[in-house]
Order: structure tokens, then sequence, then C-alpha cells
């Protein structure tokens, strides 16, 4: 993969989490892929680095699935901010999920350049 691509997804990697962070400690919303960087470089997801890692299709077997339920059946919306100790929970999770994501997709590149 050229160099100019890697950082890219790196740092859609990085401002996803970001994103997620803001969520949980300054009360942002979320807007689904409106506001996912990965979600915007991998528009129809794929080549997604939540999806190889998953090996599912969008962000099915991620947190992100139980947030965006919760966020259905509890405050009939799609998206939103933190309004209840669930709606915190799910958030949290998926901050450390994409913290985690962010680990391996940098871990994977910095690995590739050695190998």
């Amino acid at each position: 993969m050229p160099l100019d691509k890697i950082l890219e997804e790196i740092e859609a990697t990085k401002g996803s989490a970001q994103k997620w962070y803001d969520i949980v400690y300054y009360g942002d919303q979320d807007l689904g892929v409106q506001n996912c960087p990965l979600c915007l470089l991998y528009n129809e997801c794929m080549d997604c680095p939540i999806g190889w890692i998953t090996g599912e299709y969008v962000c099915k077997d991620s947190p992100y699935r139980s947030w965006s339920i919760h966020q259905l059946q509890k405050h009939k919306r799609f998206g939103g901010k933190i309004e209840c100790d669930v709606c915190r929970e799910s958030a949290n999770w998926e901050l450390m999920w994409l913290q985690f994501v962010e680990g391996m997709v940098s871990y994977g590149y910095e690995n590739e350049e050695a190998g």
C-alpha cells in the first residue's frame, strides 16, 4: 500500500477514536457515517480496518452495534449523545474498541515495514 494511503488510514483511525473520546468526555454527538473518519474514508466499508479485524461487513461485530441498538430502542433515534448510564457504557466500549483498532492498525503497518 502506498505511504500516503497508509498515513490516511492511520489518521482516520485516530480520528474515529477521537470522535468517541469527544462524545464520552465532551458531550459531542454521534452522527453515524456523517462524522466518522473511517466511514468517510471507506464510504462503503470496503477495506475498513474494522471489517478486517472483526471479519464482518460494517461495524456489525463492534461495540457500535450495541450503541446503535440502544439509541434506536431507548431514545428512538440513530446516533446522538450520551443521555443515560447505558449510553455512557456503550460509548466507553466504543472508545476503547477504537483505541484497540488504532493500535492494531499502527502495529500492523510497523510490522509490515519491519518484515
